[in-house]
């Protein structure tokens, strides 16, 4: 029921880029940051765990957004498509994962093992590995 709620709200708030697309709203959003500041961080991601993603993917995904704001967005996805229903996640979210560049999803991954993958890179990422007991990242 939070999870609707919030999803409700934060789609409200962010608006749908395209309706027929419901990762776009959220694609989007990990794009907010200009492009230089994407590039800046990038090349100088700080995650204090030392074991964020290596610059060659960080470069490779820099289009996509700022290394927080990917992860956050994986978030999102996750959120919402565990708010409708969970099971198998649908090509659609996997294609939108992926391109996110946090996690590599296999068809028909566990939304649930994603949730908690992505959970992981978060406290990698941008945490220092205090939330998930320092388990590696996803």
């Amino acid at each position: 029921m939070v999870a609707l709620a919030w999803t409700s709200a934060w789609r409200a708030e962010a608006g749908d880029a395209d309706p027929g697309d419901p990762a776009s709203v959220v694609r989007h959003a990990a794009r907010r940051a200009r492009l230089r500041r994407r590039l800046r961080l990038a090349v100088f991601h700080a995650d204090r765990s030392g074991r964020g993603p290596r610059l060659v993917s960080r470069l490779r995904a820099a289009g996509a957004g700022t290394p927080q704001h990917r992860v956050n967005a994986t978030g999102a996805l996750l959120l919402a498509a565990l708010a409708a229903g969970g099971g198998p996640a649908a090509p659609p979210l996997l294609r939108a994962l992926g391109a996110l560049g946090v996690l590599r999803p296999a068809d028909g991954a566990d939304l649930e093992a994603l949730a908690g993958a992505a959970v992981r890179a978060w406290d990698t990422w941008v945490l220092d590995g205090q939330r998930t007991g320092g388990a590696e990242g996803a």
